[in-house]
Formats: C-alpha cells, structure tokens, sequence
C-alpha cells in the first residue's frame, strides 16, 4: 500500500521534494518561509488559486488515481507505477518554476 499512497499524494511529494532540492542546491535556507511551490506559481500565473485547485484535482482523478488502483491490484509493479504517475508531475514542477527565486516587489 505505501507505493499506493505516493502515487495518490504525488502532486505534494513531487512539488515539495523538488522545490526543497532546488532551494538546497542553490543554498538557500530551507527552513525559512517562501512561496516558491509549482502550485503557487500557477496561481500566480492564473490570478486566483480555483482553477490550480480543479486542475490539481483532475490529476488526482484522471491521472494518479486509476494509476495507484494498478498498483493496488498487482496491474502494475509499485516502482513502474510510481516512476508512469510521476513523469509528468516533474515537467509540471518545472513548467511551474517550483523552487525558483520569487520576484521581488
């Protein structure tokens, strides 16, 4: 079941762990608050935060969701699944800058 719950949490799993390493290769300090997730530059981009969300929510139940129920009903391998439902979550982090430096003003 663990390789269910990371392909069905995947858009939060891939947008964090790649925004933290961008921030950690480039030095930053992590632990301090930004606003650099893919999701918050898409609601930038998009002026409000309702159409991420929906679009967010239709990866879920278009993408990841069919994708972990073959996992959970041996279809597919975990790895295989996890590494099909994750592809296209990393152009999306870097199609929407996740950990890149926020501009200022």
């Amino acid at each position: 079941m663990l390789w269910v719950w990371l392909i069905l949490l995947g858009v939060f799993i891939l947008d964090a762990t790649y925004r933290l390493l961008r921030r950690l290769l480039r030095g930053d300090r992590i632990y301090e608050a930004h606003c650099s997730h893919a999701y918050q530059f898409a609601s930038r981009l998009a002026g409000r935060h309702l159409p991420v969300t929906l679009v967010v929510l239709g990866i879920n139940v278009v993408w990841l969701l069919p994708i972990s129920v073959s996992v959970g009903l041996s279809v597919l391998d975990g790895l295989t699944g996890t590494i099909l439902a994750y592809a296209p979550l990393v152009f999306l982090a870097v199609r929407f800058r996740a950990g890149e430096l926020e501009a200022v003003g």
